[in-house]
């Protein structure tokens, strides 16, 4: 065919005709061909192997398991509830109701709390001796220390609980049984120790003219808030460990409250020592290894 009408059929209605056919052609082929790499990419749907065989009505249906009740409880679903140990301080039902112990002992000051390896109480003889026991230790007189709490301990003598209380709780005219002497002192706790009571009550004299002798007792940080401000403050040996230990402290102890004053504001230590002034009893609330528990020591 000439050139001349090739160019006069390409300018022609046929042309343009032809064109939209190529066109539509063209897109039918490329919808097939995105068709079939789909269900390339896509697996068929697993078909079962076999006709499933019905199911008959009357047969007879498989016997239920019977539920083991106590196996269930066993599975302890909803957590194990423990049973206190024995010893335990600060229980939910609070010291048991005992008659007061007629042993010839001074409770000077407790450390209760929730865990009885923590616990203890600092007891004075007759003689004036001074030792820490902790719950289960063998106590002048013949009784065992069993109970540890805030104000008080319990006693058991000859199989009795008996109540020994702080002085100031304590009952006028209570005493009467000889401390046996020549008992070995191992038993008896961790050893002789001087006055925590009668140590707190020089400091606190000594304080009342010259604030920086607290140093020697201990060292306080304030201790951040997860929220804000503070939550207490955060004691460390001072000068003298040695006076530090003596009162039931550890390094580190996190003082919460202090004769019912909240340390939550660094600015509230003239209305603590106004109170310490005035009172015959340090009671502090501490936090140990995220334990709370209660210091209690009398003082002179």
């Amino acid at each position: 065919m000439p050139l001349n009408q090739v160019i006069d059929w390409l300018q022609g209605p046929r042309a343009e005709q032809t064109a939209r056919a190529v066109a539509l052609l063209l897109g039918v082929w490329l919808l097939y061909r995105m068709a079939t790499l789909v269900w390339q990419i896509v697996p068929a749907p697993a078909l079962p192997e076999g006709p499933v065989a019905p199911v008959n009505a009357t047969s007879t249906a498989p016997a239920r398991p019977r539920l083991d009740v106590a196996e269930v409880v066993n599975w302890h679903l909803f957590g194990n509830a423990a049973a206190p140990a024995p010893g335990t301080t600060g229980g939910a039902t609070g010291p048991i109701d005992a008659p007061e112990t007629r042993l010839n002992l001074v409770l000077r000051g407790v450390l209760s709390s929730d865990n009885p390896k923590e616990a203890h109480a600092i007891i004075a003889e007759p003689n004036g001796t001074e030792n820490f026991f902790r719950v289960g230790a063998a106590l002048p007189g013949g009784a065992e220390l069993k109970e540890i709490y805030a104000d008080r301990i319990i006693l058991m003598r000859a199989g009795r609980p008996e109540t020994l209380r702080l002085p100031r709780e304590a009952v006028e005219g209570a005493g009467g049984d000889t401390v046996p002497d020549g008992m070995p002192t191992g038993s008896r706790g961790i050893g002789p120790t001087r006055d925590p009571s009668a140590l707190l009550g020089e400091y606190r004299d000594q304080m009342a003219q010259n604030p920086q002798a607290l140093l020697d007792l201990a060292r306080a940080i304030p201790a951040p808030a997860p929220g804000g401000g503070i939550a207490g403050f955060r004691l460390f040996p001072g000068n003298k460990p040695a006076l530090f230990a003596q009162l039931g402290l550890q390094p580190g102890d996190l003082v919460k409250e202090v004769n019912g004053l909240v340390l939550d504001n660094p600015m509230r230590g003239p209305e603590l020592m106004q109170r310490l002034r005035e009172s015959n009893q340090l009671d502090l609330r501490i936090e140990r290894a995220g334990q709370e528990m209660n210091l209690s020591v009398a003082l002179p």
